[in-house]
């Protein structure tokens, strides 16, 4: 006798997890860094320095995280990133990633997290060829 039930119990495992919260993220958890400079967001928006949190707000699919942006407390909007888990192990502390091109304003571009595997999330945002990239260190609330 076959057991059926081991496909049918494998495939509602993976729709699970295909449908949970971005390799452990959840809803409401949010990465939260002080900046020294103004930051440009996503979509063009300058963001005055200050306490910079970003919020993970929906899961769409296994690679697409909505995210709610605040600075100094203002909600600023709703932004798309794309999450992949890397093979690699865990960080100490949350690390948001920016981009300066010597203007004095950071640009998001996102960051990563993960005490077991890492988690990165990167924002679609316009980068200069010439931007250095900037990292800095973060805590998760």
């Amino acid at each position: 006798m076959t057991n059926r039930w081991i496909p049918r119990t494998c495939v509602v495992l993976a729709a699970a997890l295909a449908l949970s919260p971005v390799f452990g993220q959840t809803r409401g958890s949010c990465v939260v860094v002080e900046t020294p400079s103004d930051v440009r967001l996503p979509d063009g928006t300058i963001a005055d320095r200050g306490t910079l949190r970003l919020c993970v707000n929906r899961t769409f699919s296994p690679v697409t995280v909505m995210h709610t942006i605040l600075a100094n407390g203002i909600p600023l909007g709703l932004y798309s990133a794309r999450a992949e888990r890397s093979e690699g192990s865990g960080l100490p502390h949350p690390l948001v990633a920016f981009t300066s091109r010597g203007d004095g304003t950071l640009t998001l571009s996102g960051y990563a997290e993960g005490a077991g595997r890492t988690v990165t999330c990167r924002f679609a945002s316009a980068s200069a060829a010439d931007a250095k990239p900037i990292w800095l260190a973060a805590r998760l609330e």
